[in-house]
């Protein structure tokens, strides 16, 4: 019965015990009493002694594998793969066999796997010490299997797999140390089952067109980026409550549906930028009221719904702001407390007719407004004492720049040139009372009737 037993045991693993895993190659009677499962292997050796199939202790399978799935596991409890696991061809029935894989030293692998549909079988797995990418595969819907599953030490990549409807076995997963990418899922309507991460270098959602909100990522504390681009769907920001107050880069781009930032109240500050851009029904900045400092690039462009910058109120610094191509922007109102900034790009604004907001700033690398057809005059920017880099070009109904009353200094480069309603008038007025002319001028173009005309 038990040499039965051992020869049905060895088929199922694909491979024979060797001698110290059969007692009966020794002569070494079974102890019944220290041998529940019957299998020959006293309990104190065997790794369950409640489970004939399994005796082995843990340890490594050296290498990679992308096939033989099955000896992987074969009479083990517990196993790690010191390589990477391409599970790209393989079948459920091989994936099923995978139960007692624990940690992949290297990195996981499905890809184009045109035959899965959820990850049953990689069950016991909770460590990735690699990139995991699960990506173009057709049929699977779930990432079911991967319910341990908590660390990924490098790059967790969700991407172009059609059906797939949800995430919600990635419960456990706490960390990914560099990039967590769900992209272009078609199928995918939550985020649900990141609600235990806490920590990722960067996240990127992109192109998941029936996802509404960001429900899923409320523990998220520790982050140096997030970009979320081209969700279609995509209403609302909702879903980041543990934000961190200050990271890197935030991008809020290309959001069909999205009318407002809410859901980034906890941000106060950037290190790097926040972009938001190609939003066409964003309509207000709400949601950014606690953000205090930007030690880098603010660029709000192509956002053609947007009037005004209200949401920004207590937006003290920002090292380089870019306002272009919003075709609804009226004014500047949001930016009243902006005074330390370096650098202001106001580009093809049409509809922009006031700069009030920006009555605080007094000293700038550059100053660059070209391309508003609507604006008259530079008030606001009555403070404003010197200059690297000044531009003004190409503003179609610009008459004055009698609000650049305390310009002393441009120390660079000058260039007003082509503002049609423009008087010669005022350009000769601001050159005549500065105190540091720059090197560089191009003065031209700007062709309005002067009243000694």
């Amino acid at each position: 019965m038990r040499a039965a037993l051992t020869v049905a045991l060895s088929l199922c693993a694909c491979g024979d015990k060797d001698a110290t895993d059969s007692p009966e190659d020794t002569e070494r009677a079974p102890d019944r009493d220290g041998d529940r499962d019957g299998d020959g292997v006293p309990e104190s050796e065997d790794c369950d002694d409640g489970d004939p199939l399994v005796w082995r202790e843990s340890d490594w399978r050296e290498g990679s594998m992308s096939s033989g799935f099955a000896e992987l596991c074969a009479g083990y409890c517990a196993r790690k793969l010191s390589g990477t696991l391409d599970l790209s061809e393989a079948t459920p029935e091989e994936v099923a066999t995978l139960g007692c894989l624990t940690n992949i030293a290297g990195g996981l692998k499905i890809t184009g796997n045109a035959a899965l549909t959820s990850l049953t079988g990689l069950d016991s797995l909770h460590t990735v010490e690699r990139s995991a990418i699960i990506a173009g595969n057709n049929r699977l819907r779930s990432l079911s299997g991967l319910e341990r599953l908590t660390y990924v030490y490098d790059n967790l990549e969700i991407v172009s797999n059609p059906a797939l409807t949800s995430i919600s076995s990635l419960g456990n997963l706490s960390r990914v140390v560099d990039q967590l990418t769900v992209r272009d899922n078609p199928a995918l309507t939550s985020l649900v089952g990141l609600e235990y991460l806490s920590e990722a270098e960067y996240i990127l959602i992109q192109g998941n067109h029936r996802l509404t909100d960001l429900t899923g990522l409320g523990s998220l504390n520790t982050l140096k980026g997030i970009h979320v681009k081209n969700n279609d769907g995509l209403t609302s920001l909702a879903g980041l409550d543990a934000f961190p107050t200050k990271i890197g880069w935030v991008t809020v781009s290309g959001n069909d549906a999205l009318t407002s930032l809410a859901g980034l109240d906890n941000l106060k500050g950037l290190r790097d930028a926040l972009l938001i851009s190609h939003n066409p029904a964003l309509t207000s900045l709400t949601g950014l009221g606690a953000l205090n400092e930007v030690d880098g690039t603010l660029s709000i462009t192509n956002n053609d719904a947007l009037t005004n910058l209200t949401g920004l109120d207590r937006l003290s610094s920002a090292d380089y702001l870019y306002l272009r191509d919003n075709a609804a922007l009226e004014s500047l109102d949001g930016l009243k407390n902006l005074g330390g900034v370096y650098v202001i790009n106001l580009y093809n604004n049409d509809k922009l007719t006031s700069l009030l907001a920006l009555e605080r700033v007094d000293y700038l690398l550059g100053l660059f407004i070209v391309g508003n057809d609507t604006l008259t005059g530079l008030d606001g920017l009555e403070k404003v004492a010197w200059v690297s880099e000044l531009t003004i070009e190409n503003n179609l109904t610009l008459t004055s720049l009698s609000a650049l009353s305390s310009l002393e200094d441009v120390y660079g480069v000058l260039l007003v040139t082509d503002n049609a309603t423009l008087c010669e008038d005022e350009v000769d007025a601001l050159i005549a009372k500065l105190y540091t002319v720059p090197a560089t001028m191009t003065l031209s173009g700007n062709t309005g009737t002067c009243p000694s005309e």
